[in-house]
């Protein structure tokens, strides 16, 4: 059994015993609804699916809901546990590079290059750079513009 079938197979009984769900009607295959939490919980981390997460879901869920007495489907617990669990974003570490200034220090025939060698530049610097095109040479707009997109004007 990998994780989220055990953490299925916990929930579906802690949802028995707090609802005093039984099941008497056998027709009820308990593998295919247990199978079905599974994917669902699949869409979870394992710090998301803690315990003490899910209890706090259940619990969540019991104090929202209409009708207490009915325990929740998947897609009710789902929606309760991405209220209650919060986790910390992960910060990743971004690779930062100093566009403006890689295009300052180009010459003039670098500036011009710049874009056809850089694809991936943001439209900060694209703005950047027309200003330059427009105050130091004579191209117009069209041709400003195909150059910024990395393009060699006509």
């Amino acid at each position: 059994m990998n994780f989220y079938t055990k953490k299925a197979n916990f929930l579906l009984g802690y949802i028995d015993v707090r609802f005093n769900r039984m099941y008497g009607d056998e027709t009820k295959d308990k593998d295919a609804e247990m199978n079905i939490w599974a994917l669902e919980l699949s869409a979870f981390t394992e710090e998301q699916l803690s315990d003490s997460n899910c209890k706090n879901a259940i619990d969540y869920y019991v104090d929202t809901s209409t009708n207490k007495s009915k325990p929740p489907s998947v897609d009710q617990f789902a929606a309760s546990l991405r209220k209650v669990s919060y986790v910390e974003p992960v910060m990743l570490e971004h690779n930062k590079q100093d566009w403006i200034s890689m295009f300052d220090r180009c010459d003039k025939k670098g500036k011009f290059q710049f874009f056809m060698r850089n694809r991936k530049v943001p439209s900060v610097v694209r703005g950047y750079a027309r200003e330059w095109f427009n105050e130091n040479t004579r191209f117009s707009n069209a041709n400003i513009h195909q150059i910024i997109n990395g393009k060699i004007p006509n």
